[in-house]
């Protein structure tokens, strides 16, 4: 069964990041919270990954910690892969097939038809789709300012 949320990892790598940066520069959670007119517990929560980030929220902690909101967009991507490397394997091959098949559109462009194809074939076209899904919203976020859901 798929992650109910695939973009939970995201928000948990980029709080992370949030939080090493802010200790980094020796600022407690109420001092960035006073910088931007918030709560220290809601930076826990963006730190936490409890509440989902806004992108205009980013610019102004970027702004605030000092640190290029696409680069730390680009590093939580990056710290996604490495906790999360491959999401099918040989093991759940169907769950890599259902995949593919739930990317219809994307694998009709490609002209690939994964009902022909073998598990290990099928599992690295999947692992390869997720990971260009998750890149790709990560910048559309960041492109077109998506807010909390």
């Amino acid at each position: 069964m798929m992650p109910e949320k695939l973009d939970k990892p995201f928000y948990i790598a980029l709080g992370k990041l949030l939080r090493t940066r802010r200790l980094e520069l020796g600022y407690s959670l109420e001092e960035v919270a006073n910088r931007l007119n918030s709560t220290k517990k809601t930076i826990s929560r963006y730190e936490t990954a409890e509440s989902r980030i806004k992108m205009s929220t980013l610019q102004m902690l970027s702004s605030v910690l000092d640190f290029d909101q696409d680069v730390y967009l680009q590093k939580a991507n990056e710290q996604i892969q490495l906790e999360f490397p491959d999401l099918f394997s040989l093991e759940n091959a169907e769950l890599a097939r259902t995949y593919l098949k739930e990317n219809f559109m994307l694998m009709a462009m490609s002209g690939s038809d994964y009902n022909n194809k073998t598990d290990e074939e099928v599992v690295e076209m999947a692992n390869f789709l997720k990971s260009q899904n998750l890149q790709t919203t990560a910048k559309f976020k960041k492109l077109f300012g998506k807010e909390n859901d």
